[in-house]
């Protein structure tokens, strides 16, 4: 659970199927007291839901007021007031975007979904608004502020205009690793909801929540959790800890290593035996190869059948 320094009575987490996702740190990114990033695990058609709580000894002189933002867009708010509408220890949850259009209110979950990226060496320009959209996604960001609560008032119409990004080229994400965007669900009816009007008291949060969603093997490219090693040859590693296919992998290696020494060897020796040098002159510059076996000299016969050889 994500936690500042300047506030820890208030923690905030990313949940997927009934359980907090867990969350990698980049000390990079860990700058002010009242800021804090974390990185998380995306799987594609996931929803998420995004939990936080007040916990007993949070001092609120204030009404506050909550944003929520994903990939660079309001995905939903509330407004509480000290003393009445918050509850110590109790775990509030988004579980995704709210409408009312027609006088009914809607509910659309929040859902990670996969990023198409284009690789096929598209080198086409392409607009500055895609760099910029690009910038904020993958980031879901929660920031509380202080601000005095004025009247409620009627629910305005809205309805959420859903922006995927379509086919992304691989050369507008400039390696920032960028896997997935978000995406909601169909309508569901839910409760209606009231709208509070508010006042800043200040333009900046009290304390504000980053969590940047990466696939697993982006997360890994980053660097935020450990590259798989490399294997360890089986012939380096302990034998008691080599599990029995293991080990009978690495008796079958040695014994192709066992059968293949002696042909290595005879072939060897055979090279060695095939050429000898001879310096007939003692001159370093002329070096001359013979053949090492018998040379056969010829032979004839005389007019008695006596073998006559040739010594020349």
């Amino acid at each position: 659970m994500a936690i500042t320094k300047a506030h820890p009575n208030l923690k905030v987490e990313v949940h997927v199927k009934g359980a907090p996702l867990q969350e990698y740190v980049d000390d990079d990114d860990q700058t002010l007291d009242d800021e804090v990033t974390k990185y998380i695990e995306a799987s594609s058609g996931d929803n998420f839901e995004i939990k936080y709580c007040f916990f007993s000894g949070f001092s609120a002189h204030h009404s506050i007021l909550l944003r929520l933002s994903i990939d660079g867009e309001y995905a939903a708010g509330g407004v509480f007031n000290p003393g009445s509408s918050i509850r110590w220890n109790h775990v509030h949850t988004f579980k995704g975007s709210r409408e009312f259009e027609d006088g009914e209110y809607y509910l659309r979950k929040f859902c990670f979904s996969q990023l198409e990226i284009n690789d096929d060496g598209d080198t086409r320009t392409f607009k500055d608004s895609l760099k910029k959209k690009l910038h904020r996604v993958g980031v879901i960001s929660v920031r509380f502020y202080w601000v005095t609560a004025g009247a409620t008032y009627k629910t305005p119409v809205t309805v959420r205009k859903d922006k995927n990004l379509g086919v992304v080229p691989e050369k507008a994400l400039k390696g920032s690793a960028l896997s997935h965007q978000a995406s909601y669900g169909a309508r569901e009816v839910m409760q209606a909801y009231s709208t509070i009007e508010t006042t800043k008291i200040d333009e900046t949060p009290f304390a504000e929540f980053t969590f940047r969603y990466r696939s697993r093997a982006a997360l890994k490219s980053l660097l935020v959790i450990p590259r798989t090693p490399s294997p360890v040859p089986l012939e380096e590693r302990d034998i008691n800890t080599l599990t029995l296919e293991e080990s009978r992998e690495l008796l079958r290696l040695q014994r192709e290593q066992m059968d293949a020494a002696p042909v290595i060897k005879r072939e060897g020796v055979k090279r060695e035996r095939s050429s000898t040098i001879i310096n007939e002159d003692n001159d370093d510059d002329d070096v001359t190869f013979l053949s090492a076996k018998r040379r056969r000299l010829p032979v004839t016969l005389d007019e008695n059948g006596a073998e006559i050889i040739d010594l020349t």
